[in-house]
């Protein structure tokens, strides 16, 4: 989910119609191509179902929101997403002194390798800590 663009159009008090007309003319006038964006197409942003849209649409949506960077709208590239200190510290594993925590089994293959343990657990346990549900 993007809260950032989301934050920003409610910001403007525009509507993901209005928003999409701003970005489709500031694109027109960068481009001289009409990119004929919807109100369908910023929701996708706001989803996150589209989270790095070509250069020009960045470039545009950053113009129209008046942001330094694609960042600052909570787009990025394919793959992890970067943590901010708006979204908070990273997921992990529950410690294992959490009530309700267990160890899990290791498999037979392991991604280091099934005979290298990362830490002086005993075999068969794993050092992941799911956390309880």
């Amino acid at each position: 989910m993007n809260e950032a663009l989301r934050r920003h159009r409610h910001a403007h008090r525009w509507t993901q119609a209005q928003t999409a007309e701003l970005v489709s003319a500031e694109v027109r006038a960068a481009t001289g191509r009409d990119p004929e964006l919807d109100a369908n197409w910023i929701s996708r942003l706001e989803r996150g179902a589209i989270t790095w849209p070509a250069r020009q649409y960045r470039s545009a949506l950053c113009k129209v929101f008046q942001v330094a960077g694609d960042a600052d709208l909570g787009l990025y590239p394919k793959g992890p997403r970067p943590m901010t200190s708006e979204a908070g510290p990273p997921i992990q594993s529950c410690p294992a002194d959490l009530p309700g925590a267990r160890r899990t089994p290791t498999s037979t293959f392991s991604f280091w390798s099934s005979s290298r343990r990362m830490s002086s657990d005993s075999p068969g346990t794993s050092s992941v800590v799911p956390c309880p549900s």
